[in-house]
């Protein structure tokens, strides 16, 4: 996904990767397709699905960091982050 659908989420990470700990900035956050974009300036197109027992899961495909180098698809669980936005709590495989 290299350009935001119309109905896609835009998160903006602190970052130009997720790690737990990280931050995203959203909004408010609704399941549904959703853009990821890095500090760096990379994108990358994603999943964002409401799990059971509260918070998120953030399915993430493939995409390359400014420099280039490739990261593959990875799934994150993220929380409401104090102050807003959602924070990465843990990295799902």
């Amino acid at each position: 996904m290299a350009e935001r659908d119309a109905g896609a989420r835009l998160l903006e990470a602190g970052s130009s990767h997720l790690y737990p700990g990280a931050r995203l900035r959203v909004e408010a956050p609704s399941a549904g397709d959703c853009l990821v974009a890095f500090a760096d300036g990379a994108r990358a197109g994603g999943r964002l699905a409401a799990l059971d027992a509260g918070g998120w899961r953030l399915d993430l495909g493939t995409y390359r960091t400014a420099r280039g180098r490739a990261i593959g698809p990875k799934a994150w669980r993220l929380a409401a982050a104090e102050g807003g936005g959602l924070r990465v709590t843990a990295r799902l495989d």
